[in-house]
């Protein structure tokens, strides 16, 4: 009985069932009908039923009594089929004295963890320093299999992605051999609690290494646009494991691996994206769809980013400087004034233009939200939270 219980908890952590994080969305092999689909889904739910009955009732760590098909093999075996190695290529430009131009590829490597199921694709989270202008896509499964992978939607104040594959495009033997990843609580995680990480290395393929957490909730300036709080550890990390998994010692995905500092005086300081933080954004963004023009969201502002360089000089907030508001239009409505700096729209960091155009590009036109300025109010810039009703980017 006991080595029953084992074994469907292995099952679970290798991710037959998805978490509790994204109930109603699991892996399942393909079928062309969906009375096939949900025959298997209802299968599913009776294993994750036994498996929580067990997990509940018998221990809360599989490691606990030496068994060697678990710790840190056992866990990366788990998670394994979880795992993408994910392929860039990105087309950059050079120029002659001439003032002619000539583009050429440039390709890198990194991590995704296959996030969810639909009933057309497989959905995959990478970070989104990862795609950031990417030409081509690709992903390689664990059996060796590569598939071509679409840019679904990104989120760079996360720096998260969420990349799919169309189902079509995979073979049954391969649908038959990968999962869904299992997420964990990072909200559970303490100081000295062993983690591993798994990713694609060097662009080698999927590698394993192993150390603790150093420390919650750092908070790590990415670049001059935006800072992260983040899980530091002492795992190796390096080029290629962008994206990839941090497990716990069960093979739940805890953290996206996502940093590490690089300097002759620094050794061992690594960073991962909780998957408390994560979890909200990729469900997020595996719903999210770019609206038709005439659908889109308009303000009704001219504007001017400032940037970080700007921001130091003039002694400005971060955002869209807002130099015209529009008679009559949404921004007026809601009280955006001139001189006022936009940083948020709906709750999402507003530092470039195109981080601008990319919130209103899937907000729907007439839709209610929020927009957060920072006013100057003798002497300083306070925040303010203004509501909007947003118009039509076509009217």
């Amino acid at each position: 009985m006991k080595t029953f219980i084992k074994s469907m908890i292995c099952a679970l952590s290798a991710g037959l069932v998805v978490s509790l994080a994204f109930v109603g969305v699991r892996f399942i092999k393909y079928k062309k009908t969906e009375a096939a689909v949900k025959q298997a889904v209802i299968k599913q739910q009776e294993v994750w039923e036994k498996v929580s009955y067990a997990r509940d009732n018998n221990t809360d760590d599989p490691g606990t009594d030496g068994d060697p098909s678990y710790g840190v093999a056992g866990a990366a075996k788990c998670a394994m089929p979880s795992l993408v190695s994910v392929g860039v290529t990105s087309v950059t430009y050079s120029y002659d004295f001439f003032g002619r131009q000539y583009p050429y590829e440039t390709k890198g490597s990194a991590s995704g963890i296959i996030a969810a199921q639909n009933f057309g694709e497989i959905l995959i989270v990478t970070n989104n320093h990862v795609v950031d202008g990417a030409s081509e896509v690709e992903v390689t499964f664990i059996d060796g299999a590569k598939a071509e992978a679409e840019v679904k939607a990104t989120e760079e104040s996360e720096d998260l992605a969420v990349i799919g594959v169309k189902l079509s495009d995979i073979s049954a033997e391969t649908l038959s051999v990968i999962r869904i990843a299992t997420f964990g609580d990072s909200d559970l995680l303490v100081p000295g609690d062993m983690v591993i990480a798994v990713g694609n290395a060097l662009g080698y393929g999927q590698s394993v290494t192993v150390g603790y957490v150093s420390a919650l909730n750092r908070e790590v300036e990415m670049s001059d646009e935006y800072t992260l709080t983040l899980i530091q550890t002492d795992v190796a990390i390096n080029p290629g494991n962008s994206g990839g998994a941090l497990l716990n010692a069960r093979g739940e995905v805890v953290g996206i691996n996502n940093a590490k500092i690089a300097s002759e005086d620094v050794e061992g300081i690594c960073y991962a994206i909780p998957s408390s933080t994560a979890i909200p954004i990729i469900e997020v963004l595996m719903t999210r769809k770019t609206l038709p023009v005439g659908e889109q969201a308009y303000l009704g502002i001219t504007g001017q980013i400032v940037t970080a360089e700007n921001s130091k000089l003039y002694n400005l907030p971060r955002g869209i400087y807002v130099k015209e508001v529009r008679s009559g239009s949404p921004a007026e409505r809601a009280g955006i004034r001139v001189g006022d700096v936009i940083t948020e729209i709906n709750k999402k960091t507003v530092n470039s233009q195109e981080a601008y155009e990319k919130i209103m590009s899937y907000t729907p036109g007439g839709s209610e939200g929020t927009v957060t300025v920072k006013r100057l109010s003798e002497g300083k810039y306070k925040e303010e939270t203004l509501n909007v009703t947003f118009g039509y980017r076509a009217d």
